[in-house]
């Protein structure tokens, strides 16, 4: 796999966009990595805090069939959780949590987060998926500039969970290892019965109250069941059940917290 490093860029995901743009991206994967981003972005545009000391990545992954962007994030999040905890075994006493759609929790604190972006150039499809995970820093190091919004969720990071540090061109190797066999399965067979099983035994709020904002505006309160057969979220509102998709935010839990 070819892997581009920067000290220091405005964002892995803007700089992998661009290479797809300037037609310089072929089948094979690329992963884009920086030791800081300076305009990190989650989802809805909001800043993602990414200091010296965590691992902030994008894999540029190459589509065949547009079902292949089904319920992506999820899946990501699936890799990331079994990834940590094969690497350090300690952290399944933490209760590694995937919160729908694209973060993952230790404790209810947010460690990680993944955006999944799709983008086409001269008739190829590519997943944009970048990855962050509060690494080797403090949870003070991702503090908001005074008058800047404050975080949505409290936060938490590998060293804070171990008390150890992480070489993190090692870890680097091997999630990108772990996304590269999940994404040849993914693409073969989907959200089979068995992933969306490991997903939901990992899925923060299972059973508890959940309010939606809807993308087209609106919203819906209820108890949030599961996950359908695609990733979508499975809720039971006053009204009966409801499917929710990845373009909807989650109230509660502290989604899309920056990191």
């Amino acid at each position: 796999m070819n892997v581009i490093r920067y000290e220091s860029t405005d964002s892995t995901q803007a700089r992998a966009a661009a290479r797809v743009a300037a037609g310089k991206q072929g089948d094979e994967p690329t992963i884009i990595t920086a030791a800081v981003q300076t305009g990190g972005r989650g989802r809805f545009a909001r800043e993602w805090i990414s200091p010296a000391g965590g691992l902030w990545f994008t894999y540029i992954h190459r589509l065949r069939e547009q079902r292949e962007v089904e319920g992506l994030p999820l899946r990501i999040g699936l890799v990331g959780c079994e990834c940590l905890e094969s690497l350090a075994p300690e952290l399944a006493e933490a209760g590694l949590a995937i919160k729908w759609p694209n973060d993952i929790l230790a404790g209810g604190r947010k460690l990680a987060g993944v955006l999944c972006q799709q983008v086409t150039h001269d008739g190829r499809s590519f997943a944009l998926i970048g990855m962050g995970i509060n690494c080797n820093h403090s949870i003070a190091a991702v503090a908001p500039q005074p008058g800047a919004a404050p975080l949505r969720a409290p936060v938490t990071t590998l060293l804070e969970l171990t008390g150890r540090s992480f070489d993190l061109e090692w870890l680097l190797a091997h999630l990108c290892h772990g996304l590269r066999g999940d994404l040849a399965d993914h693409a073969q067979h989907g959200l089979t019965e068995s992933v969306i099983q490991r997903i939901e035994a990992r899925l923060a709020g299972r059973g508890e109250p959940i309010h939606i904002t809807l993308p087209a505006g609106g919203s819906a309160s209820g108890t949030l069941l599961g996950l359908a057969t695609d990733g979508r979220l499975r809720i039971r509102t006053s009204s009966g059940e409801m499917l929710v998709d990845g373009g909807a935010e989650v109230g509660g839990m502290g989604d899309n917290a920056p990191l």
